[in-house]
């Protein structure tokens, strides 16, 4: 823990003295003139990640600019607005129970997780290399007995090996690669604990740089753990978290995820959020759970997120000659949706659904079957889903209240019963398709641009009308799809790239190409015969009309 002697007073005397944001300072611009609040903002910063600590080998050297940006970088990991000032419900945060390991916060090289690299996608870079991990509790805190802390370990470790390939084995002797244990301020690193309140334990990812203290966990013995209950702090919750941080994940600013940062209290029946499920699973792959009476949460196939896509099983002809009614691009992840199901794509060539799908209904409850189209909104993360007339909003898989609502609330402007819609967040807009005419609504200011629609082929030169639905890859470029073909759009280039339109199922689901093929040739001939009795039946209406016109 570091301490900061400069008041705030100081501080505002620079400022006001000096109207340049190049003036060094080692003070911190606040709401309050509290020194002891100045300096517990400044410990905050420097203790979680946001600020190197001042006078320190090899530190930034402070201005009102860094510690203004430093400030509004944990307010916008904490969901606070981003005022550059330490207001009262942001030091309210700072106050609140939470891990000690430092947040993601985008200052590249400065960011350390307990001296590993952070990188993006809330993961620390590290990755154990085995599926199989032992772990050892080496003691207990007072308020607890041995045992129950190993049953909650137990307990930890069993959430996180429901969901990815990971089996974890208790040792109560010798080596493991997890140790878990119970402190007090020193207490054997060099990140020492505060006593009761703030830092309530730490732990250390694997490859953090600290050799033998890969993966283990540190709880503060200053706090009063409990086992159940809303007295004290629950240490399922806390465990649970840790371990994900010795599992490779990062914390998270998704509000109800775990691995936020902060102890929101204790739940019961607690289980991981959907962010978190995501999060390890870009790590280690997914887990296919068929539990006798599952809960309404989804269940996923093997991993096979590392396996090269020639070796994937390939995908049976009901998944791949299908086309889906709706696609979206959530969370760094495509998902497919057709009547009450839908298929999860993590990668290219991997899905991670099983060939059945899975039901909308236990993942996103309250989500209507058959949706028209879907998109993640850019700047707060929510997903807009859509039908009809009508549009849902999700803060994760929860349907946020008063949902669903009319388009015609979103804008008025805006079409019903659309074909696609995609989000280009570079320019704050995202584009609503239907027939042959595409939208630009306007994110910030929650409006139709003037003059639109537009034909689609003037805005996106080669994509076709009647789309099934569209989605902004991770690549930049836009994919619009109708029926089983899908174009590629290259932005920069303002075209479809050559070699389009390709198959969605082929590059998208590994599937089959000539399978695909054969398929589409016996529904050509099976539409001969269709079209040949259609023909003739509209022929012999005509022949009576034209009867029934002479009499």
């Amino acid at each position: 823990m570091y301490t900061i002697s400069v008041s705030l007073r100081v501080l505002v005397g620079i400022v006001a003295a000096c109207c340049c944001s190049l003036t060094v300072v080692s003070g911190i611009p606040a709401a309050s003139s509290d020194p002891e609040k100045s300096d517990a903002a400044l410990n905050y910063l420097i203790n979680y990640g946001y600020m190197n600590p001042p006078a320190s080998e090899g530190a930034d050297l402070l201005t009102i600019t860094d510690v203004r940006s430093s400030i509004q970088r944990m307010q916008r990991f904490a969901n606070l607005p981003q005022t550059g000032e330490v207001d009262a419900e942001t030091l309210r945060v700072m106050k609140m129970p939470r891990c000690g390991v430092p947040d993601p916060n985008g200052r590249g090289t400065n960011g350390t997780v307990l001296g590993g690299r952070l990188k993006r996608y809330a993961h620390t870079g590290g990755k154990w290399p085995k599926k199989d991990l032992t772990f050892r509790v080496l003691n207990s805190p007072q308020e607890l007995s041995f045992s129950e802390v190993v049953a909650t370990m137990r307990e930890a470790f069993k959430l996180w090996s429901d969901v990815v390939p990971l089996r974890f084995f208790e040792v109560t002797a010798g080596y493991a690669d997890i140790y878990i244990s119970f402190g007090t301020y020193s207490h054997g690193d060099l990140f020492a604990f505060d006593g009761p309140g703030g830092t309530l334990a730490h732990a250390y990812p694997p490859m953090s740089g600290f050799d033998d203290l890969d993966g283990d966990v540190h709880f503060d013995d200053s706090e009063t753990f409990t086992s159940s209950g809303y007295d004290g702090i629950n240490l399922l919750i806390v465990a649970t978290h840790e371990i994900g941080h010795s599992l490779g994940l990062a914390h998270s600013e998704v509000q109800g995820a775990l691995m936020q940062p902060f102890y929101s209290g204790y739940t019961p029946d607690f289980r991981l959020s959907y962010d978190d499920i995501l999060g390890m699973q870009l790590i280690y792959g997914s887990k296919q759970t068929s539990p006798p009476n599952p809960d309404p949460r989804p269940t996923y196939s093997p991993d096979v997120t590392e396996r090269p896509a020639t070796t994937v099983k390939r995908r049976n002809k009901d998944t791949c000659n299908k086309a889906f009614e709706a696609v979206a691009y959530v969370r760094g992840e495509i998902f497919g949706f057709r009547g009450a199901r839908y298929w999860r794509i993590p990668r290219v060539g991997q899905l991670v659904s099983p060939q059945e799908g899975d039901r909308v209904k236990y993942f996103w409850q309250g989500l209507p079957t058959r949706i028209d189209a879907g998109y993640e909104r850019w700047h707060d993360q929510k997903s807009l889903f859509f039908k009809g007339d009508q549009y849902w909003q999700f803060d994760g898989i929860t349907l946020e209240p008063g949902y669903p609502q009319y388009i015609s609330d979103l804008s008025p402007d805006l079409p019903v019963d659309i074909d696609a819609v995609m989000t280009w967040k570079e320019y704050s807009k995202t584009y609503f398709f239907k027939g042959d005419l595409v939208w630009r609504f306007d994110e910030v200011s929650k409006t139709v641009d003037a003059n639109w629609p537009y034909p689609i082929e003037e805005i996106f030169p080669g994509v076709p009308s009647n789309l099934g639905s569209a989605f902004r890859f991770r690549d930049g470029n836009g994919y619009f799809i109708r029926g089983r073909k899908y174009w590629m759009f290259n932005d920069t280039a303002g075209e479809v790239s050559k070699g389009f339109p390709r198959y969605f199922g082929v590059d998208f689901l590994d599937c089959n190409l000539q399978e695909i093929l054969q398929d589409e040739a016996n529904e050509g001939s099976n539409g001969a015969v269709g079209r040949g009795v259609a023909a003739a039946t509209v022929t012999a209406l005509g022949l009576i009309m034209t009867v029934l016109v002479r009499l």
